[in-house]
């Protein structure tokens, strides 16, 4: 129950755990899609290939990504 406006203790060390491994997540995308300086993706249009051409757009820029 929250009371006062607090969070549950567990529930916020759960949210800290999850958000660490999506930033570690993040990271480890970020160099993989740098070290290929540019990239073709099957775009879709579905969730997954808009979220990598939209990584990949913002990690290496327009002019190095064909969709």
């Amino acid at each position: 129950m929250v009371q006062n406006g607090a969070e549950p203790k567990p529930l916020r060390r759960q949210f800290v755990k999850d958000f660490i491994v999506l930033q570690d997540k993040h990271t480890s995308l970020h160099d993989i899609v740098s070290s290929m300086g540019s990239v073709a993706v099957a775009y879709s249009g579905g969730t997954d290939s808009g979220f990598l051409l939209s990584v990949c757009l913002d990690f290496l820029g327009a002019d190095n990504v064909l969709a």
